[in-house]
């Protein structure tokens, strides 16, 4: 994914990464001159560096039975999605097949000239681009599948029509969760230029 946005510094795009531990996952120093790594930042600030990008992005995980919870916030907002997957049976690319402005790109050992057009079409393409909220919620006809996980950490959770109404409570209890729910949190915006 770093060696792609390399590519695409030519093209003026700039990625953003936020959240932290990202020692796993790259080196700080070995970053092209257009990704720029925040490290950790408050929801409030990862949440406006989110709708100040133009396109989000998102990498599936290595594990079949996980997903990124931060792509569910991503379909929210409506902005156009690029996913990178390492397998053929990532559950995300499911979710951006329904998504009407996403495009999947299945991460391979060597970056070809063609995915490097593919990802600057297609930002280019959508950068405006927005999918109203109405039609989000109706185009995910599982959204209240982890209703019961939300409730085993303990807050208080009911459908109302199209609506999950949930309510807070002071302590929520994520070890009781299940290992499908969980995953690391790393995101990634996107900014192309105007």
């Amino acid at each position: 994914v770093l060696e792609l946005f390399s590519e695409l510094e030519k093209y003026g795009v700039k990625l953003h990464i936020a959240g932290g531990q990202y020692g796993e996952c790259f080196k700080i120093e070995e970053l092209p001159p257009n990704v720029i790594y925040h490290g950790y930042l408050s929801n409030e600030k990862a949440d406006e560096l989110m709708m100040l990008s133009d396109v989000l992005v998102n990498i599936g995980n290595t594990i079949s039975n996980q997903m990124p919870s931060k792509i569910l916030n991503y379909i929210s907002v409506g902005k156009p999605i690029l996913n990178f997957y390492k397998i053929d049976n990532c559950p995300t690319i499911e979710y951006m097949k329904k998504y009407p402005i996403s495009l999947n790109i299945k991460e391979e050992a060597e970056l070809k000239y063609n995915v490097v057009e593919k990802v600057y079409n297609f930002c280019r393409k959508n950068t405006d681009n927005i999918v109203p909220f109405d039609e989000v919620e109706n185009i995910f006809e599982n959204r209240f599948k982890f209703m019961q996980e939300i409730q085993r950490m303990g807050a208080k959770a009911v459908i109302n029509g199209n609506t999950m109404i949930i309510k807070g409570v002071k302590n929520l209890y994520p070890n009781s969760l299940s290992s499908g729910f969980l995953s690391f949190l790393l995101i990634i915006f996107l900014l192309f230029p105007s």
